[in-house]
Parts: structure tokens; C-alpha cells; sequence
């Protein structure tokens, strides 16, 4: 993320067709742990492999047109302007007559009725002329906006069911998925703000576009072909965990018993992959994309945040002390609550001593933690389990907290309704039927009568048999808690 985002969030934003095509190698390894080696496994197996070949092909085509100047001195490389100004000259604007028309090209932008160039080939006043236009604030608050790329690893989790020996491949899939991407966005990222320093990215075609600037035309229609191909396979990505998460929270009670339902021929959640396509297709036609980014990215950083917190609450459970029964959460929750503080001073430039209580607050409440380390026996669940814990959760939860507070407040807005969502179908239907909160040996009756004979679902079985037997019947490979 540091390398990645050495420009500004607009940057970030605009490098979109790179998280498209880093994101869509998920693909790769759900193929190859997925037991289901079916055509679409391998249709997406193969269109990953065009595109990676297409991200080699701009690595390697663009290092041709890297000038080293554009990371050290973006704003007064001469040479860069010199050819940022040939590029603008090579833009008819008089031909654009309506506003969208603009946007469509690198140069031209409507302007008091009227396309007009525009070549942004100078830096803005704000930004320095160094590696850190916008210092490490800068870094946070396009690392911030661009964490929703991140949501792809989760997907590759929510195939635990439907892989050989989950406990070892699905830790292999998931770290090798985050090394791949992680190697592919810093070198990609390099190779894009060598060729074009970051105030004169095209916000949103900026791969393509950068190509066009050094007139390599056949390279520009080469990557605009494979950003259309790298979409479509974040779509199927995404569209392959979601319906698996509405399946797993129907079998444990938490939603509707009718998205437990398995599909008879194909052996997949049907019902619950309809809804999420309705549900993706219903949102992309309302919403933005940048607009979707930024509620996206509080999102996902608000759900790593519960899961840093479930690891520690799953892995220390103390009978005694000051931390007992549900005071282990409540101190997860105010760590989240001191760092997100600790977070929002810093971007507002609150006075430094309020900064500094609130830094002590952390360090305080890793104290605790430290007690919690100490006194409790640690429950390591069998095979691959998270390691240095507590630390690396309460890490993550300052870390993502930060994050978080570097975001722009309406998205907090959208994120609260979406979320009071949830909330309201977990108070109205989830507690009432989820069979991990009946009592221990007792019947969890289902209130679907025709659930019992659907393939998926558990009808009418007792606790310990959904405890111990959760998901082997039907998969293979058992879960682990985390």
C-alpha cells in the first residue's frame, strides 16, 4: 500500500483496472483447491492466465518507458513535461460537444459550457515535488480508499467446504492469493507512475492512457481488452463467496433457512447466488463506483476489525479476573474505539496533547491484553492457527482503525444504515434461531417444514451433532473456528 499509493488518493482511485486485475487471481487458487473441477473453475482458471500474461506484457513493455525522474521529482521532471505537452497537443476538443464526452480522453474536460484542455502536467500547489507528494498522510488516506481491492482474499475462505483438507490449503490459498497480489499491485503500480508521475494519471483509464501518452497504440488497445476481461473475473470472484456466506449463516440459523437450500444438480447454493446477483446487480445500477469504493473500503476495514477481535476472543477465554464473560469484548471494542479517536486527531490536527492521551489509552489497553496473555490458558485450535496472539490482532485493529478514520465521513453514514440493517435482521430472525444459541443437547427445531428434506439443510438435529458435525457431511474437509 505504501508503494502503491506514493501519489495522492487520486491516484489510488484511478489505478481501479490494476485492482481489477490483481484481485481476479483469486481465481487461480479457488480452482485449484476447489474439489469441483468444473468448466466454470476452469473457464476462470484460463481467463486468469490471459491476464496475467496481459500484466507481465505491461510490466514489461512499460519498463521501456520508465523515467526514474517521475518518482523523485514528479512536478519538475523537464522531460516529462515536455511530453505531457506533444500529448495534449494531440487533442482535438472542439470535436467533444456534451459532457460525458469529456471525460472520455485524458486532456479535455468540460469547462463553462465547452471542452477545454486541460493537461495536468504541473503538480498541485499542496503537493511536494518528492517520492511523498502528500507525506504518509497521503499513504493512510489512499490506503484507506483503496482497501476494498482486499475483499477478494475473503472469497477464497468461504470455499473451506468445498476443499480437500481445508486446514492446511485453505491457509496456503488464502497467504499465496495476498503474496501474488501484493507483489503484482507494488511492481504495476512502479512500472504506471515511472511512465506518467501521478498528478497527470488519467482517473479512468490510467494504464491504457499511459501507453497512448508515449504513442504505443497497440499497447493502449491491448490493455483497455484485458481491463474488460479482468472485470469480468472480479465479477464471477465476488459473486462465488457471497452466496457461500448467506448458505453457512442459513445452516447455522442466522438468515433465512430458504438460502440453505443446495442445488441438486449443480451441488452449489443456487438460490443464494440468484439473490447476490440481483442484490450486485440492483447496486451497480444506482451507485457510483467511487461512491461504492469508499462505503466498500469502511466496510471491509470494520469487518477485519470484528475478525481481529473474534481471534482474540475465540483464543482466551478466562473464567476469572477482571476480564471475564463479556469484559474481553468490551475491551476489543474501546481499543477500536481509542484507536479510531487516536485516528481521527491526527487527520484533523487536533491539539498534540489530546493525540498523545489518546496514544497512552492504546498502549494501556495493550497493557491489559499483555494480563490477558499472562493469566489465561490460550485455546490453539488444531492445524494452522493465527499466530502471535494477542499482538498481531490488536495490531490489526489500531492499524484498521486508523485507517478508518482517514475516510471521508459520509461513507461512516452509509456504512451505519447498511449496518443497522443487519443489525435488525440479526435482533428480528438470527437470535431466535440460531442453533448455537439453544441449550447445550436440546432439539433446534426448524421452523421451514419442507428445510428438513432440501439437500443443505440440518431440519431437526441436536446441538453437539452441529458443534462436532458441522459441514463434513455433505463437504469435505472440517472448519476450524477462526
Amino acid at each position: 500500500a505504501v508503494v502503491s499509493t506514493q501519489s495522492t488518493w487520486k491516484a489510488v482511485v484511478s489505478t481501479q483496472s490494476t485492482w481489477e486485475a490483481v484481485v481476479s487471481t483469486q481465481s487461480t487458487w479457488e480452482a485449484v483447491v476447489s474439489t469441483q473441477s468444473t468448466w466454470a473453475a476452469r473457464v476462470n482458471f484460463w481467463m486468469m492466465v490471459a491476464n496475467i500474461i496481459l500484466i507481465v506484457m505491461f510490466i514489461i513493455v512499460g519498463l521501456t518507458k520508465v523515467d526514474s525522474a517521475n518518482y523523485s521529482t514528479p512536478c519538475s521532471n523537464p522531460a516529462w513535461q515536455e511530453t505531457c505537452a506533444n500529448y495534449a497537443l494531440h487533442e482535438d476538443c472542439s470535436s467533444y460537444t456534451e459532457d460525458g464526452a469529456c471525460f472520455t480522453t485524458a486532456t479535455c474536460v468540460w469547462e463553462e459550457g465547452a471542452c477545454v484542455q486541460e493537461t495536468h502536467c504541473t503538480c498541485p500547489a499542496e503537493a511536494e515535488d518528492a517520492f511523498f507528494p502528500y507525506g504518509f498522510e497521503g499513504v493512510f488516506k489512499g490506503s484507506g480508499l483503496v482497501f476494498f481491492a482486499y475483499i477478494g482474499f475473503d472469497a477464497v475462505s468461504t470455499l473451506a467446504e468445498e476443499t480437500i483438507n481445508p486446514q492446511r490449503n485453505m491457509p496456503l490459498g488464502i497467504i499465496g492469493t495476498l503474496v501474488i497480489s501484493a507483489v503484482i499491485y507494488a511492481v504495476v503500480s512502479l512500472v504506471l507512475l515511472g511512465m506518467v508521475p501521478f498528478q497527470s494519471l488519467h482517473s479512468s483509464a490510467p494504464l491504457a492512457v499511459a501507453f497512448a501518452v508515449h504513442d504505443m497504440t497497440w499497447m493502449e488497445a491491448i490493455v483497455a481488452f484485458g481491463a474488460l476481461t479482468n472485470m469480468t473475473l472480479t465479477v464471477l470472484s465476488g459473486l462465488l463467496g457471497q452466496p457461500r456466506i448467506f448458505y453457512r449463516m442459513a445452516v447455522d440459523g442466522l438468515l433465512f433457512q430458504r438460502f440453505a437450500s443446495v442445488s441438486e444438480r449443480f451441488q452449489t447454493p443456487l438460490f443464494a447466488t440468484v439473490v447476490a446477483c440481483g442484490l450486485a446487480l440492483t447496486v451497480s445500477m444506482f451507485i457510483n463506483f467511487k461512491l461504492l469504493s469508499e462505503m466498500i473500503s469502511v466496510g471491509t476495514l470494520l469487518a477485519f476489525v470484528v475478525v481481529a477481535g473474534g481471534i482474540v476472543v475465540l483464543r482466551y477465554k478466562p473464567q476469572s479476573g477482571p476480564f471475564r464473560g463479556g469484559r474481553l469484548s468490551a475491551l476489543i471494542t474501546s481499543l477500536f474505539v481509542f484507536a479510531l479517536a487516536f485516528g481521527f486527531s491526527v487527520d484533523l490536527a487536533a491539539p498534540v496533547e489530546l493525540s498523545v492521551i489518546l496514544a497512552v489509552a492504546i498502549l494501556a489497553h495493550t497493557a491489559c491484553f499483555g494480563y490477558v496473555w499472562k493469566t489465561c490458558p490460550a485455546i490453539v485450535p488444531e492445524g494452522f492457527a493465527c499466530p502471535l496472539v494477542p499482538w498481531l490482532p490488536i495490531l490489526s485493529i489500531v492499524l484498521n482503525a486508523y485507517l478508518i478514520a482517514h475516510l471521508k465521513w459520509d461513507s461512516f453514514v452509509r456504512v451505519l444504515i447498511w449496518s443497522l440493517i443487519g443489525l435488525g435482521i440479526y435482533l428480528f430472525y438470527s437470535v431466535h434461531h440460531s442453533k448455537l444459541n439453544a441449550s447445550e443437547g436440546a432439539l433446534v427445531p426448524d421452523t421451514d417444514d419442507e428445510a428438513m428434506d432440501r439437500p443443505g439443510s440440518f431440519g431437526e438435529i441436536e446441538l453437539e451433532e452441529v458443534v462436532e458435525d458441522a459441514g463434513t457431511p455433505e463437504r469435505p474437509g472440517p472448519r476450524g473456528q477462526e
